[in-house]
């Protein structure tokens, strides 16, 4: 293999490009086919470069034609899931007891408002159920209340009697919980539990959060801008997100989902190295509030621009070059100004006028022959 690509390389540079090989037929025609080239290095800078088509096409070196067309910005930056401030519920422990998860509840589960989200047996623990003697008050606060509240209609009980039945059995309401004597925590709004405060089988005092649940209704996505775009920030209409637990990337606007004010907008300088940009998304969407991700930023797209595939550039001491293809056998280093990347591609500002034929893949492969090195085996697409 290596054989074959040193002949065919040294063989090239015999004969040149663009069939130069009748120059070999006299040494005058040598003499002004090395000046030719001596020239063309002087003007370009680099000359020009021999790879036989049978070794291109081994290596996996494709071209294009540079062409003027759609063009849109990406920015990649990092975001966070926010939940809405006024969309999230707590559920408590309505009794003192050992705590037992409902099955299927798990941070990320979507529950519905009155759902069970677990239970508490206060009987599991010392001293008993505390709210069993809250009913027994409660039970005895109403029959003492039913019976003045008949004897003051009977004129057999006086005003003052009534009154301390009626705020006694009130008092016994209050410490008294139908939820509590049935040891069941339950949603108090639809949404997605976000966090889970304590495990099946531990111990829960009366109170204690057991979960929290966040409205699916909406969710509010916050993108982290570098400031370095400051001026890009409000052309960026539209983002693909990337959860590491959902199978693909999504983007907002498919999920219905649109470009929010949310806070204002630093201004350039401010202390904070981000610009924070909102989105709002519509609930059940698979979206945990909370959750981190990545965002492709994309910005308003513009007609009538020259980019290439990434793969084309070949970057050279702070230096970018692509490789254009002058015949079947021949290519020449043309550097070029660069623009906006949009992750995929690149806008070309200089360097790269339209209609210019041009290596997109197979860069190294071409660089290898500028430089009269051998091409490795490795870089074979041929396996």
């Amino acid at each position: 293999m290596h054989k074959y690509i040193i002949v065919g390389i040294s063989l090239l540079a015999l004969i040149g490009c663009g069939g130069r090989e009748n120059h070999l037929e006299h040494d005058d025609h040598e003499h002004e086919h090395h000046e030719h080239q001596e020239t063309a290095q002087h003007e370009s800078a680099h000359g020009e470069i021999m790879l036989h088509s049978d070794v291109a096409d081994k290596f996996g070196v494709k071209t294009d034609t540079a062409r003027a067309g759609e063009f849109t910005t990406v920015i990649e930056a990092s975001g966070t899931v926010l939940p809405s401030a006024t969309a999230e519920g707590v559920v408590t422990a309505p009794t003192t007891g050992i705590v037992r998860l409902a099955p299927g509840i798990e941070v990320g589960r979507n529950v519905t408002r009155g759902t069970i989200v677990a239970t508490i047996d206060a009987h599991a623990v010392s001293g008993g159920d505390a709210n069993a003697a809250a009913a027994a008050v409660l039970a005895a606060a109403k029959r003492e209340y039913e019976r003045i509240e008949a004897l003051y209609k009977e004129r057999l009980a006086t005003i003052g009697e009534y009154n301390a039945a009626q705020a006694a059995y009130e008092q016994a309401k209050a410490g008294y919980s139908s939820n509590a004597s049935a040891g069941r925590a339950t949603a108090p709004i639809n949404g997605v539990v976000s966090t889970l405060g304590v495990a099946s089988g531990q111990y829960t005092a009366a109170g204690d959060i057991i979960a929290t649940i966040v409205s699916n209704d909406a969710v509010n996505l916050r993108v982290d801008l570098p400031q370095k775009y400051y001026k890009l920030a409000e052309s960026l209409s539209d983002a693909t997100l990337d959860f590491n637990y959902l199978e693909a990337p999504v983007t907002v606007s498919t999920l219905g989902g649109k470009r929010s004010n949310g806070a204002a907008i630093p201004a350039a300088g401010a202390s904070s190295a981000y610009i924070p940009v909102y989105f709002t998304v519509p609930g059940n969407q698979g979206i945990i509030p909370g959750s981190t991700f990545r965002a492709h930023l994309l910005g308003n797209s513009r007609q009538g621009v020259i980019s290439v595939p990434n793969t084309a550039l070949l970057e050279q001491q702070g230096e970018y070059f692509i490789f254009e293809k002058l015949d079947d056998e021949c290519y020449t280093k043309r550097r070029v100004r660069l623009g906006a990347n949009n992750g995929h591609r690149t806008e070309i500002l200089d360097g790269l006028p339209a209609g210019t034929p041009y290596v997109i893949e197979g860069t190294t492969t071409v660089r290898l022959a500028e430089t009269g090195a051998a091409i490795p085996q490795g870089h074979s697409h041929n396996h």
